[in-house]
């Protein structure tokens, strides 16, 4: 949609910060070929947007499944294009806000500086989906999984040391103590490793040619899970992305922190294209302007539904 039409980019900024009202956007002509699949395809994005469940296992999430509240948290950064010297880039964190369907997320994004990788209060954006699981459930989850895209081997000390210290920080000052009852799992894709702990899964269904699996990778575990639990866990996790009715081929946290992400770079587009010529052409200006999270900031009405499927 956004290649079809500059406005897209606006409507969504304005209703989902501005406004707080659902949209769902639609190709006229195709939805006037009045096909069912396309037509099936726009009603469950729009069920998913208003609170609705497209999809709920029938059997428990394995390894979990017995466990009273669990929460799934996914996280990703979206970056400017190579060519974008001053844009800022964006992260995305969503959680999931029922159990045990475990198919229903919340979304908070934030600016970034430009091109950095590493989730600048990470901990707080788990802190606000963790509360908000609070709220709805009238508890707190008692353990987390979270799931990291997006970072290279090399990265995986920032992840462990910065970022995954600054969610512990952010649990510890909430009292949910996350060295004895929340338990952090951090998985990411990148290259095969000889002798840690990865693997390959290939969770979809390939129509045509051969499928790619999806490399997962575990950087911290304190559930003592084995792969064949992680697997079979992420494998029917896979099964609850509300956009299609079959098996996608990344876990739905990390796909829906994907969809997040690339939403706030839209918003800043919206952005940094509404301010006076002026302030445009001083790379600084326009650098410090979009990094202001009121710009970012999602409507009370929309930050805890999937606004963004």
């Amino acid at each position: 949609m956004s290649g079809k039409d500059p406005g897209y980019k606006y409507l969504k900024w304005i209703s989902e910060t501005k406004v707080g009202i659902v949209t769902q956007c639609c190709l006229s002509d195709r939805a006037n070929e009045g096909k069912d699949q396309y037509i099936a395809n726009l009603v469950l994005k729009i069920n998913a947007k208003l609170g609705g469940s497209n999809t709920e296992l029938s059997d428990k999430l394995p390894y979990f499944g017995n466990e009273n509240h669990v929460m799934f948290i996914g996280a990703d950064v979206n970056h400017p294009g190579a060519q974008n010297t001053t844009s800022p880039s964006i992260a995305a964190v969503v959680g999931t806000i029922n159990w045990p369907a475990a198919n229903r997320y919340a979304a908070r994004v934030r600016p970034q500086y430009h091109r950095k990788e590493q989730i600048l209060n990470f901990g707080d954006m788990c802190l606000e989906l963790v509360e908000c699981y609070s709220r709805l459930n009238k508890v707190k989850p008692e353990k987390i999984v979270i799931f990291r895209d997006g970072v290279s081997e090399g990265q995986f000390d920032m992840v462990r040391n910065e970022e995954l210290m600054d969610i512990m920080k952010a649990f510890k000052v909430d009292q949910l103590h996350p060295n004895h009852n929340t338990h952090c799992t951090v998985v990411d894709t990148t290259i095969v490793h000889p002798f840690e702990y990865d693997f390959y899964l290939c969770s979809h269904y390939g129509s045509l040619g051969t499928s790619k699996p999806t490399h997962y990778y575990v950087l911290w575990d304190e559930h003592g899970l084995s792969s064949d639990d992680l697997q079979k866990l992420i494998y029917n996790m896979c099964f609850t992305f509300a956009r299609c009715t079959k098996p996608v081929s990344l876990v739905p946290p990390v796909y829906y922190a994907d969809l997040v992400a690339y939403r706030g770079s839209l918003y800043h587009e919206a952005v940094m294209e509404g301010q006076p010529p002026s302030s445009r052409t001083s790379s600084s200006l326009s650098a410090a302007a979009s990094l202001e999270e009121r710009f970012f900031k999602l409507h009370a009405d929309l930050e805890n539904i999937m606004f963004f499927v």
